[in-house]
């Protein structure tokens, strides 16, 4: 729902849609917390702010741990969990790439043995409007990529950090984590490329009550992305997105 407000003083944040020029005003009382707020969930066309499975101390259970601080996180929006007694590093993506990767409908992944080097392509996502290819955040062999994943390729957004991790690596570098983001500061880093994501989007469509009269379906307004600006410059968003904190 679009918010209008006359310009007053406040000391709440302002809502990154509306600093991306998607509302005309709209103030946030979650500190960023983008990934709870059923308006943020509405405007991307998600039914709900996207819940994670994780496992915790003493069982398993449901949580919303969007970046757990039991593992590292790379660039391109990947998480690393440190090595095992066997020296292989489980790889996967973080919860800001699964909540842009809705739905994925195949994993492509190269046959073994691969080397994998790092900001090279690693894998493919297929979605309904085209691929997205993920880069590697390291330089490793792959041991095995997840079969789970290819029977069911909706664990990658539905349960990132546990069931729908993507592949295990030896890295050839014993420092190749050394680089990695903890949690708290790969929460930050996906905040900013949220709001650059927004901007770019921003640049592409202005939302007010014109258009949103006009593009109303069944008495709400057209809240998918992929429909406002296009399949093809949508995945070209996306794939920028998602490699855009490797190039920095």
């Amino acid at each position: 729902m679009l918010m209008h407000a006359a310009p007053h003083q406040h000391s709440a944040p302002t809502c990154v849609w509306m600093d991306a020029g998607l509302m005309s005003y709209r103030l946030c009382d979650r500190s960023f917390d983008c990934e709870h707020c059923p308006l943020d969930a509405a405007l991307q066309g998600l039914p709900q702010p996207i819940t994670i499975e994780r496992s915790t101390a003493g069982g398993s259970g449901r949580g919303r741990e969007h970046f757990p601080d039991d593992r590292l996180y790379g660039p391109g929006h990947t998480w690393l969990r440190p090595p095992d007694e066997r020296g292989r590093v489980r790889l996967g993506i973080d919860s800001f790439a699964a909540s842009l990767l809705s739905p994925p409908l195949r994993l492509k992944v190269p046959a073994l043995p691969r080397l994998a080097r790092r900001g090279q392509f690693l894998c493919g996502i297929e979605l309904d409007c085209g691929s997205v290819h993920l880069v590697s955040p390291l330089d490793a062999r792959i041991a095995e990529w997840n079969c789970v994943v290819s029977d069911n390729p909706g664990a990658l957004i539905h349960s990132p950090y546990d069931a729908g991790w993507i592949a295990d690596l030896w890295p050839l570098d014993g420092e190749a984590l050394s680089d990695c983001l903890s949690g708290p500061a790969a929460a930050r880093r996906a905040r900013l490329d949220f709001r650059r994501l927004l901007r770019r989007i921003g640049q592409h469509l202005l939302l007010d009550d014109t258009s949103a009269e006009a593009s109303a379906s069944d008495g709400g307004v057209e809240t998918d992305l992929r429909r406002i600006i296009g399949g093809e410059e949508f995945l070209h968003l996306l794939e920028d997105s998602l490699q855009c904190s490797r190039r920095e």
